[in-house]
């Protein structure tokens, strides 16, 4: 029977990074928040304006973290540009919706098997945003798109980690628009700025 690998090690990896990711963000604005409530109570002498200057002291810090994952997001998908393309074959094509209580995301679960070196691997990567997840989307059209793209036994070219041929994807390059760093800029500075009006405002 010959052996195929799944990239769960790849999966496992990337959900660890994302959690590691989110206590980061999480522990690093509760840090900021109590250091800012702590000397703006020193300064301000008021428990109310001290809790308001700690909320907004945490804007641009996440501002800042959004930056930085849009930063990573752009330079893995540079780096799959150089990714060494195989053949492939779609195993599996599939349009799921998934509802929680507060949203709601079509996704296109694809999954294509693929050889390196003798060994057979199965992932279900098509963007490096979606290398363990599927192509995610908001809208039907968009998710639909890719099931009709991909479709059952279809021969495709996949593009693989030089450095963990487990992690793949079908269309190599950038995903994260440039103008996802807008968001994170107008964090920053919108931020800065209420902080520090506030801050002024508040003085005795």
């Amino acid at each position: 029977m010959e052996a195929v690998r799944m990239n769960n090690n790849g999966m496992i990896s990337c959900w660890f990074r994302k959690l590691v990711e989110l206590r980061v963000l999480v522990i690093g604005t509760i840090v900021l928040s109590v250091v800012t409530f702590i000397v703006s109570l020193i300064v301000i002498e008021s428990l109310f304006h001290a809790l308001i200057l700690a909320l907004l002291a945490d804007v641009p810090f996440i501002g800042m973290f959004w930056i930085r994952d849009v930063y990573m997001s752009r330079e893995r998908g540079r780096e799959s540009l150089n990714w060494i393309p195989v053949e492939g074959t779609i195993i599996s094509s599939n349009l799921e919706l998934e509802v929680d209580a507060d949203s709601a995301a079509w996704i296109a679960r694809i999954k294509y098997e693929y050889e390196v070196n003798g060994e057979r691997f199965i992932s279900s990567g098509v963007t490096v945003d979606d290398v363990n997840a599927g192509a995610v989307s908001l809208c039907e059209r968009r998710a639909r798109k890719h099931v009709n793209r991909y479709p059952v036994g279809a021969s495709v070219t996949v593009y693989h980690d030089p450095n963990d041929p487990s992690q793949s994807v079908l269309e190599p390059g950038v995903v994260t628009g440039f103008h996802h760093y807008v968001l994170g800029l107008v964090l920053v500075i919108s931020g800065i700025f209420l902080f520090f009006e506030a801050f002024l405002l508040f003085l005795p």
